[in-house]
């Protein structure tokens, strides 16, 4: 059996240093101008929320075949839009008879529900912030390859505007929205209208 060595034409050096750059560059985050530093103080600030909780009759009259049942429901307000609506229920019986615990209980489930789930309405728990032009450094260019970025389509940008102003209710956040849609990408804005439709 013969073995066959090529020798190559030129001698590369690979420079060790450059990848250790790149990733330091990479993985900086304290810098103001990267991206994921940008989006980390986006969601940093201080939030005013009113929470109001009551009997929550409306379940109590459907279950009143359960003896013990208690139910609150708690609404929880920002700027005055309701954002979310939880429920907390417990049953008081031999089994339970701490009735203080209980019924506290039952009343920070509903608080925590109604907090969920204005988690999970679109934007609400975001700072509302400018976009400032010509700040932020893309992902793309901490490898100094320069990409060529599709800009959002009409189609898209129409559809948008639609499910923007029908599923939005608190109006700066809502013009905050529709500002910023002529700077998404054509990935940004499928990714937004997806949001949209969980």
């Amino acid at each position: 059996m013969q073995t066959t060595t090529y020798k190559t034409k030129y001698n590369h050096k690979a420079n060790q240093g450059i990848h250790k750059q790149l990733e330091s560059k990479l993985n900086n985050f304290q810098n103001p101008k990267h991206p994921v530093f940008q989006e980390v103080r986006k969601n940093i600030g201080s939030f005013d929320f009113t929470a109001e909780i009551r009997q929550d009759t409306s379940t109590l009259n459907r279950f009143k075949h359960i003896p013990g049942l208690v139910a609150f429901i708690a609404i929880l307000k920002r700027n005055g839009s309701t954002v979310g609506e939880g429920r907390g229920t417990a049953v008081i019986n031999q089994k339970n008879p701490y009735i203080e615990k209980i019924i506290r209980y039952a009343s920070n489930s509903a608080l925590i529900d109604s907090f969920v789930k204005s988690v999970k309405a679109l934007g609400t728990l975001q700072v509302e912030t400018t976009k400032p032009k010509g700040v932020s450094i893309p992902i793309e260019d901490l490898y100094d390859e320069p990409t060529n970025v599709e800009k959002i389509t009409d189609k898209q940008e129409k559809f948008l505007r639609e499910l923007i102003n029908t599923k939005i209710y608190d109006e700066d956040q809502k013009r905050n929205r529709l500002n910023s849609l002529s700077d998404l990408s054509r990935k940004e804005a499928s990714n937004a209208i997806q949001s949209f439709q969980m």
